[in-house]
């Protein structure tokens, strides 16, 4: 039987197999990364875990590495959106206080994916200890 940190460990093979590939087909990788029911997603969340990177840190990575593949560029950028109630007084006010965070990455080729794994979770902790900063301005 298949132990899930080697099921972690053959997703992170296959990431790094579509990252170094000449040709992917644009479709399934999408579809793999769009369907959460994917063996990839969930082998990426399991890795994730046991890195010490929550879930939305592990499909950043992994939607990062496909925007990658996709768009051929280096600099990748995903924003996110996050609740804006950072502060205790803010807790019982009616209203939104949405704020958005961009985590941006520059991916290299010559990493695999347990590298971009920690780099993405390096981004979201500090971006999130910033989150109180408006994105627009």
């Amino acid at each position: 039987m298949v132990t899930a940190p080697e099921r972690a460990r053959d997703a992170v093979r296959m990431a790094e197999i579509l990252f170094g590939a000449e040709f992917v087909d644009r479709n399934t990788v999408m579809t793999s990364v769009v369907n959460c029911n994917s063996p990839l997603v969930w082998d990426a969340i399991m890795l994730g875990a046991l890195e010490g990177a929550t879930p939305f840190m592990a499909l950043v990575a992994l939607v990062t590495l496909v925007l990658h593949r996709v768009t051929g560029q280096d600099d990748i950028i995903v924003g996110t959106p996050v609740s804006g109630r950072d502060r205790a007084e803010w807790q019982d006010v009616v209203g939104l206080f949405v704020n958005t965070i961009a985590l941006r990455e520059r991916v290299d080729a010559t990493r695999g994916f347990e590298a971009l794994l920690a780099a993405v979770r390096e981004t979201a902790v500090a971006a999130y200890a910033h989150q109180a900063y408006p994105f627009d301005q």
